[in-house]
């Protein structure tokens, strides 16, 4: 499969980002979203004084502009949907084999495909409209549900390799409440064509860390090359390289982080 970075008109963004958030049962049950448009236009050629002549844009009525504006919204947050399912590598094959059964005319399901994995899938969709715009890549932002997570033992450590050009990546330390772990950083990974360590260059670059409790994802705080942290919570640690989301792609590099307690 070729992962793309999003490239679409503005008006799909504006949309996305400046309306409420939709779920995906109110994305996915919408039915065909012309319907309403259909159903105004066939009032409005009903109503014409001459049959002769199309229906004039200012002749449009107020239901038929709102229909046909709630018609664009809906195949907005449709695009957006179907973007993050086709590039997001947890969803990308499910979503190959629905496309192909509404091809073929057997109307898949997609609950089948999708339910047992929903409330992820929730979750992650959250995020890719947190974060979407020109050039964000979906596949670098997938999250890692397949790693084991264990709490760290007194005087043991993890070792996890943590890419420059990724979304958060789990390092399988289920880090405590109230505990101290110590960390550190080594190599060096570029930021676009800066290189830099852990701790970053110009505000970019930094390691930064977010705890994942649940399905819910704590606010991100710095780690840096060195040094030690209390848990203010329990969770799953995750960590990143700080980088403008759509400006991933171009990272390239990574760096070794070690965790103990």
């Amino acid at each position: 499969c070729r992962y793309v970075w999003i490239a679409c008109v503005s008006q799909m963004l504006d949309t996305i980002n400046n309306t409420p958030a939709r779920s995906f049962a109110s994305i996915v049950t919408a039915g065909p979203f012309t319907r309403g448009t259909a159903r105004s236009l066939g009032v409005m050629l009903a109503n014409r004084l001459d049959a002769s002549r199309p229906v004039l844009l200012d002749e449009w009525t107020d239901t038929a502009s709102a229909e046909l504006a709630k018609m664009q919204a809906d195949y907005h947050w449709s695009w957006a949907l179907c973007y993050f399912l086709t590039h997001n590598r947890n969803y990308a094959t499910s979503m190959r084999h629905l496309g192909r059964q509404y091809l073929e005319k057997d109307r898949g399901n997609f609950r089948e495909h999708f339910g047992r994995v929903a409330r992820r899938m929730e979750f992650e969709f959250a995020q890719f409209l947190a974060h979407v715009q020109p050039g964000f890549r979906a596949d670098l932002c997938t999250w890692d549900w397949e790693t084991r997570w264990t709490p760290l033992a007194a005087g043991s450590h993890s070792t996890r390799r943590i890419h420059a050009r990724r979304g958060y990546q789990a390092t399988g330390v289920e880090i405590e409440a109230g505990r101290t772990y110590t960390f550190s950083a080594t190599g060096t990974w570029s930021i676009g064509k800066a290189e830099c360590d852990a701790d970053g260059l110009d505000g970019m670059g930094l390691l930064q860390a977010a705890v994942l409790d649940g399905l819910k994802l704590s606010a991100p705080f710095p780690l840096g090359s060195a040094g030690d942290f209390i848990a203010s919570g329990s969770g799953n640690l995750y960590v990143r390289c700080s980088e403008a989301w759509h400006q991933l792609a171009d990272n390239s590099g990574s760096v070794t982080l070690r965790i103990e307690r």
